[in-house]
């Protein structure tokens, strides 16, 4: 098994993180409403007192959660779009800290804008769904000219994926 990931959960991050327990916690069921093998991956991963969390999470929250991934699925956009193209900015891990520290913090704001994820590889995102297809991947600095510090650092950005965008098709 791979290493325990600790973590330190903040009010925010920990309403986020609730309804990805509570599909683990579904999936696992031997009979469950729905199955996500990446969620109870993540779940297995994290050294998190979940027995507590258990013990005082009422079944109507566990029961909304599955709900709102079910109806997401029946709706995630897949099926109600099909064919349907999708474009947005993405940044990579690094990217969310250099955004963080060179963007969030310089404008002066606080923590709560900071932004928390990024993808590893575009690639990431497929496993979402199979329906899922990268059209594009398209960075930003490769082809603009705006001086040589600025060229090389954004050339530098472009080769280890740090911000870009996707271009995907649903369906």
């Amino acid at each position: 098994m791979a290493d325990q990931i600790n973590l330190n959960l903040g009010d925010i991050q920990m309403t986020l993180f609730l309804p990805l327990w509570g599909r683990a916690v579904e999936s696992q069921k031997a009979k469950p409403l729905l199955v996500d093998k990446t969620a109870v991956e993540i779940i297995d991963r994290v050294d998190f007192y979940f027995s507590q969390l258990a013990k005082n999470m009422d079944d109507l929250s566990k029961i909304a959660w599955i709900q709102r991934s079910l109806i997401c699925y029946q709706i995630r956009l897949v099926e109600a779009f099909p064919k349907s193209e999708l474009l947005f900015d993405v940044s990579s891990p690094v990217g969310v800290r250099v955004a963080n520290k060179k963007v969030i913090e310089s404008a002066g704001l606080d923590e709560k804008s900071h932004l928390v994820w990024g993808f590893e590889k575009p690639k990431d995102l497929l496993i979402w769904d199979s329906r899922i297809r990268i059209l594009g991947v398209y960075h930003y600095f490769g082809t603009v000219r705006f001086g040589l510090r600025n060229f090389f650092m954004g050339i530098l950005s472009d080769l280890l994926g740090i911000q870009y965008m996707l271009h995907l098709m649903l369906g």
